[in-house]
């Protein structure tokens, strides 16, 4: 599952990139700021296709630190336990919980 495989990348300590500022090529539907001002989550594209970037504002930029994709496509997004978990009310009525980058 792309949840477990994200948390062991996590807790090997992979996902702790430079940041990369990218093109985005799919119109964004959602974008919520984290508490801490500084990591953002999006929405981009539509229905099963969507997936959510995890990103942080560096240099003036809005850089791209993540692509989570559940394959469920998600409608809608918020913030749960203090900003500390992101929530995917997908488009199919499940729900994914992601952890938020420390």
């Amino acid at each position: 599952r792309a949840e477990e495989a994200l948390n062991l990348l996590a807790k090997n300590g992979q996902l702790t990139k430079k940041p990369i500022t990218l093109p985005v090529d799919k119109p964004c539907q959602q974008l919520v700021m984290h508490p801490d001002g500084r990591h953002w989550f999006a929405i981009m594209g539509v229905g099963a296709n969507a997936v959510i970037l995890v990103g942080e504002i560096a240099d003036g930029k809005l850089a791209i630190l993540r692509t989570l994709d559940n394959e469920r496509g998600p409608a809608r997004m918020t913030l749960a336990n203090a900003g500390s978990e992101i929530v995917a009310v997908n488009c199919d009525g499940t729900v994914t919980t992601w952890g938020v980058p420390e």
